[in-house]
């Protein structure tokens, strides 16, 4: 079809072909409508934990199809279009039934974590997805009778803690209240995974447990451990539970669309590419006067202050943050 296409790419369209190469548009345009990506690589990369590699596959599909769709006016490229989002829809199906699967397991599936203390996801309360959370934490509680609890969340949603909600939950199913430690700042993921680690940090009884299991919604399990793992320092060992989508015995006859297009909302989302941008903090190099990029992933006194400079949800409350993390004021002797 594109055969006989002799365009060579130009820098207007960022497909990652040298210019050298001879390669020609007709030949790309080929490659893509030839693309075929196995659903058991989808699934690995799930199960291993490895959702960035998943997040970058779709992320690049939509950039191609970006590039492709800049073409439109010039030739047809309605089958090459097509053909990306048909791998696209494929990638979210694959991670539907990977998540749906693997619900009520933990990942990474080889981690063979046995977990020294909890950490409880907050979620909006009283909707379902919260109390399943917490209902399988609390399993998890008797379970490992003797380890703390975080519950981490602050929320968005005024005059409701969801800490708070999170700790009088448990408490109120029996669970000693002394076990449970509450993280009350965040407001999202990214908060969730920086503020429990200086909550750990502050806490004498928490500062040296390295082995922690995250309790969320199997929705949500990819993107809490994404965070989580480049976060936390690697001398600390993470792992995620996929708790149901709602807890036992309440039902809702859409559960199955829900989940579909939460999980599908959790690889499309654009906080996954903000996050990996906070990883990477400006550095001025004395040896060669220029700024240069620092990857600061597992570093959470810089992770911190990237996320008071930049992170939406954070920079307007940099002063009191500023004053609760003291590492971000730390000098350098």
């Amino acid at each position: 079809m594109f055969k006989k296409l002799c365009i060579v790419i130009f820098a207007a369209v960022s497909i990652n072909v040298n210019a050298t190469s001879g390669i020609t548009l007709g030949n790309r345009l080929d490659n893509l409508n030839e693309m075929s990506i196995p659903n058991a690589l989808i699934k690995a990369q799930i199960e291993r934990g490895d959702f960035e590699s998943l997040f970058s596959l779709y992320r690049g599909l939509n950039q191609e199809k970006a590039n492709v769709e800049y073409l439109s006016q010039s030739i047809n490229v309605d089958e090459v279009v097509n053909k990306l989002t048909s791998v696209q829809q494929q990638v979210m199906n694959e991670a539907y039934n990977t998540v749906k699967t693997n619900t009520g397991r933990v990942l990474p599936v080889d981690s063979n974590l046995v977990p020294s203390g909890l950490i409880i996801l907050g979620a909006t309360p009283k909707l379902g997805i919260l109390e399943s959370r917490l209902e399988q934490t609390y399993r998890l509680a008797m379970l490992y009778p003797d380890i703390p609890i975080i519950v981490s969340g602050k929320g968005r949603k005024a005059g409701e803690v969801e800490a708070d909600y999170m700790h009088d939950y448990l408490v109120s199913k029996g669970l000693d209240s002394q076990r449970i430690y509450k993280e009350d700042v965040s407001e999202d993921t990214v908060g969730n995974a920086v503020f429990t680690y200086f909550r750990i940090e502050q806490e004498p009884a928490l500062q040296n447990i390295k082995d922690w299991l995250i309790v969320t919604n199997n929705f949500h399990a990819m993107r809490a451990l994404f965070n989580y793992q480049r976060v936390f320092p690697i001398n600390m060992h993470i792992a995620v539970y996929l708790a149901p989508l709602l807890p036992e015995g309440m039902i809702n006859p859409e559960q199955d669309k829900i989940l579909r297009d939460l999980v599908a909302s959790e690889i499309r989302s654009d906080s996954n590419q903000q996050f990996l941008q906070l990883l990477k903090q400006t550095w001025f190099d004395a040896g060669s006067y220029s700024f240069e990029g620092k990857d600061i992933t597992s570093q959470p006194c810089p992770i911190l202050t990237e996320m008071l400079l930049h992170h939406e949800l954070y920079k307007d409350k940099k002063e009191a943050l500023t004053l609760s993390f003291q590492c971000v004021l730390r000098m350098s002797s």
